[in-house]
C-alpha cells in the first residue's frame, strides 16, 4: 500500500508540475493546487481477518494528509448506499 500512496503522489506532482503544458494550445484553462488524490486497493473483509492488522491498516490511512485510501469493498458499500438514496427518491417523485 505504501507504494501505491507513493506513486499517486508521484503522479500528483507531475500533474502539477506540467498541467500549463498539458493545455498549451488549447482554449482550456486548468489550475490545480494540491489535489486529493485515491488509492482504492484490497478487500478489508478478507484481508484484514485480525485486530492487530485492521489498526494497523487504520493508523496508516489516518495519517495520511493528502490521500484517501478506500477499499473495494468499503467503495461497493458506498455505491450501494448511493443506489438505495437515488431509487428512494425515484420512487417518492413518482409517488403524488
Amino acid at each position: 500500500m505504501a507504494g501505491s500512496v507513493t506513486q499517486v503522489l508521484n503522479y500528483r506532482h507531475e500533474l502539477v508540475q506540467n498541467l500549463n503544458k498539458l493545455t498549451e494550445g488549447t482554449d482550456v484553462r486548468l489550475n490545480a493546487f494540491n489535489p486529493k488524490c485515491a488509492v482504492i486497493i484490497g478487500n478489508a473483509e478478507a484481508e484484514l481477518k485480525d485486530q492487530t492488522a485492521r489498526r494497523s491498516f487504520e493508523l496508516f490511512r489516518a495519517a495520511l494528509k493528502d490521500v484517501e485510501v478506500v477499499t473495494y469493498d468499503e467503495l461497493f458499500r458506498k455505491v450501494e448506499i448511493l443506489a438505495e438514496l437515488f431509487s428512494l427518491k425515484r420512487t417518492k417523485k413518482q409517488q403524488p
